[in-house]
């Protein structure tokens, strides 16, 4: 699994170092919130209003976090387990209510940055003892490596992210 990590990691990294002074400008121009930090479809209750639940509380700094970073996870996730329409209506929803919506480049980066950390805690619980239900972790660290791929190269074209099927693609 290594050998299909190490190019999705350079990729972000690469992008990364490319787009940190949009970050740092985002940073000072005041975008950036205290969130939830970690959202995700579970976190979502859909009733009248909406709640949202299960933030990071043990870590507030992880909860210091650019808006379109968190809806454009969340779309993400979504996109995961099969609903790519929700994160575009998301993000479009956040920039009728907020500035400064981020170019392309820069939301490929946060898609492939959450990509690439849940990759990384896919990968984190086959080193658990017991491994609880290790048949599940490989083959979904493979789907979110794949879905770092994705998010980094629709910055080249951005076809690739709506074209390529994800759910249950291993």
């Amino acid at each position: 699994m290594s050998d299909i990590a190490s190019g999705a990691l350079v990729m972000v990294d690469s992008l990364l170092q490319r787009l940190w002074p949009r970050i740092e400008a985002r940073i000072l121009s005041g975008v950036i919130v205290e969130g939830h930090g970690d959202l995700r479809p579970e976190h979502v209750c859909l009733c009248q209003p909406p709640q949202i639940i299960d933030c990071l509380e043990f870590n507030r700094s992880m909860r210091i976090i650019d808006p379109y970073d968190e809806v454009n996870y969340l779309g993400l996730e979504c996109e995961m387990l099969g609903a790519p329409w929700i994160r575009p209506l998301l993000v479009e929803a956040l920039q009728n209510r907020l500035p400064d919506r981020p170019n392309a480049d820069l939301l490929a980066l946060y898609g492939g940055f959450r990509a690439l950390l849940r990759a990384r805690l896919c990968v984190a619980h086959l080193l658990d003892k017991p491994v609880r239900h290790p048949e599940k972790w490989r083959p979904l660290a493979i789907r979110y490596i794949r879905q770092t791929e994705r998010e980094i190269l629709s910055v080249r074209s951005p076809s690739i992210r709506k074209s390529t099927p994800v759910y249950g693609d291993a």
